[in-house]
């Protein structure tokens, strides 16, 4: 038996070490330091700490995944910034309409106020989302990530499907020529966003 101390153990990451206490392995494997150091066990508030200072933890979080959560939630982030356009526009549009149709009797306000309200639900929701899911997977937090995935993909399978609904009926109607172009991007963000939403999953379990 090898004495307590620390080692790559069998099947971890070259290039990491393992605290062995004489009997089995702790904790996860960690990087080896720079400099050869007198080893100490784990301190067990603060994690693994060599002599000369604390040693980071090997991250499971994986690179692609911290990748393409990044892009897509930049990406997502676009079409919210034509949804505040078009908050803005519509709230315009209420003004006006209200002001022309007022005298003769139009209740326009209630039509326009809902559509405005709910354009900044979307907004909101949508900001919220895409604002978790990437600080995320910035600071490296699996289920930061998972939540908002999870809830985007439920919303953008619910849009691919309906993408496709309406090409099946502009397909079928002479006097619309619609390609399925716009089902196949729906259908393309709702895997990407599926598979964040279980790469995330993953990552925390391990």
């Amino acid at each position: 038996m090898a004495e307590p101390g620390w080692y790559n153990a069998a099947g971890d990451p070259p290039g990491t070490q393992r605290y062995w206490d004489g009997g089995q392995w702790l904790g996860d494997a960690v990087y080896e330091p720079t400099a050869v150091q007198p080893m100490v066990p784990p301190a067990p508030a603060s994690g693994y700490a060599y002599a000369g200072g604390a040693v980071v933890a090997a991250s499971t979080f994986p690179s692609g995944l911290k990748t393409i959560a990044i892009i897509l939630s930049v990406l997502k982030a676009i079409p919210l910034a034509f949804g505040v356009l078009g908050i803005i526009i519509v709230a315009a549009a209420a003004n006006d309409l209200n002001d022309e149709f007022g005298d003769v009797g139009f209740g326009l306000d209630g039509l326009l106020g809902a559509a405005v309200a709910i354009l900044v639900v979307i907004v909101i929701v949508g900001a919220l989302l895409l604002g978790f899911q990437f600080v995320g997977a910035i600071k490296e937090r699996p289920m930061m990530v998972f939540i908002p995935a999870l809830i985007m993909t439920l919303f953008d399978g619910l849009a691919s499907l309906g993408s496709w609904l309406s090409w099946n009926e502009a397909r079928d109607s002479p006097f619309l020529n619609e390609g399925p172009g716009g089902a196949i991007l729906m259908t393309t963000v709702l895997a990407a966003q599926a598979y964040v939403a279980v790469q995330a999953i993953r990552a925390n379990n391990k």
